[in-house]
């Protein structure tokens, strides 16, 4: 699934949109005064082949020793469905802890990553959307997304706002990011040793 990290390093127009400026008064309603943008991710689901997204929290992909209050603001740039892989949410409370994780299949080669415990999809809130509309979720909320079985690209910006981060007393670990070894961490790591800055 073809996706940009960070896209507005790539196009500077992305910053200041009336999306951002909306977004982060939503954000600023939940998180409080100090929320601040943190980041935006760029998401695209090819028609008819587009993967499934496993069922995951997204601070499980983060640094273990961090505290976060986050909030991921995720707009679709055409109409969602079920049939193109709308959102979908399982219900439960934002300050659950991270559940066990897994690169997806177990192949640590792979990026993405997927909650070993079975959600119960039963429970699971699909949120079909109107293109620009939006769902709002915390870095602890269990989400997951279907398959594009559609004949159109499904399309999706994310905006991701947060709270100044605090260090972790306890020792809490993700072991899921420390077996990963996929492509991008040895492009990362190749990067930072042209540049001689820390991957």
């Amino acid at each position: 699934m073809p996706q940009i990290l960070n896209p507005r390093k790539y196009a500077s127009e992305l910053a200041g949109t009336l999306c951002e400026v909306n977004a982060r008064a939503i954000a600023e309603q939940i998180l409080g005064a100090g929320a601040r943008f943190s980041g935006d991710h760029a998401i695209f689901k090819p028609a008819g082949v587009g993967a499934p997204t496993s069922s995951h929290q997204d601070e499980a992909y983060w640094d273990a020793g961090t505290n976060y209050r986050s909030l991921s603001v995720w707009m679709p740039l055409q109409e969602v469905t079920l049939e193109n892989g709308c959102m979908t949410f399982i219900p439960g409370r934002s300050d659950q802890e991270i559940q066990p994780h897994q690169s997806i299949g177990g192949d640590s080669r792979i990026h993405g990553l997927e909650m070993l415990n079975p959600v119960d999809e039963a429970k699971a809130v699909a949120c079909p959307l109107p293109p620009g509309g939006a769902t709002f979720h915390d870095s602890h909320t269990a989400h997951f997304t279907g398959g594009n079985k559609s004949a159109v690209p499904r399309r999706a910006y994310i905006l991701i706002f947060g709270t100044e981060t605090t260090c972790r007393t306890d020792s809490r670990t993700f072991p899921w990011n420390n077996a990963r070894s996929t492509a991008r961490d040895a492009r990362a790591a190749e990067t930072a040793r042209t540049l001689n800055v820390p991957a």
